[in-house]
């Protein structure tokens, strides 16, 4: 098949079009007619939208990535203020009767405590941006806390059901109604 030369702006409009073709479950070759160029070009072609499409893709989970991270930031600095806030001393002045601050009084500081919601909210933010940034170890599973069943539906096997139950080993599947 002869192939034609294409420019800049066809090999992106193809490009387009070879995407939607191909989500739409068309074949290479099917393409390759459409648009006139070669099962090989319709294969490069579809590569570098691939590649694309994966960058994007990557690139787009970054950005996500950073714009939750900034949304938890600015909520651990409220928490953060909050918490200054409530933690700053109660100055008291002596006043007269009519509750004026006497001149030369004695001022008394007292010590405030912050709210401890305040301080669950603040490790809530840096749970949350531990596990956005994968820092926090994986979970372990113990294969033998594991228990399922599984049903087939198949004629030969309906009615029988496959436990895996741990056994001396810890591994040992069973099949009710079945002898080993």
């Amino acid at each position: 098949m002869a192939t034609r030369t294409r420019t800049p702006l066809q090999i992106e409009q193809d490009r387009a079009r070879i995407a939607t073709l191909v989500l739409q479950g068309r074949e290479h070759a099917e393409i390759a007619l459409e648009l006139g160029v070669s099962r090989q070009q319709v294969t490069y072609d579809l590569k570098v939208i691939k590649d694309r499409w994966a960058s994007r893709t990557t690139m787009d989970l970054d950005q996500a990535k950073a714009d939750e991270l900034v949304k938890i930031d600015r909520l651990e600095r409220t928490y953060w203020d909050a918490w200054e806030l409530q933690c700053t001393p109660q100055v008291y002045r002596a006043v007269d009767g009519d509750g004026n601050p006497i001149l030369g009084g004695e001022e008394v500081q007292v010590p405030q405590t912050g709210d401890p919601k305040l301080l669950a909210g603040i490790l809530s933010c840096i749970d949350r941006r531990c596990k956005l940034l994968g820092l926090d170890a994986p979970i372990k599973l113990d294969p033998g806390d594991l228990h399922f069943t599984i049903t087939f539906d198949t004629p030969q096997k309906e009615g029988e059901i496959l436990e895996h139950q741990p056994g001396s080993n810890g591994h040992t599947p069973a099949l009710n109604g079945a002898s080993h």
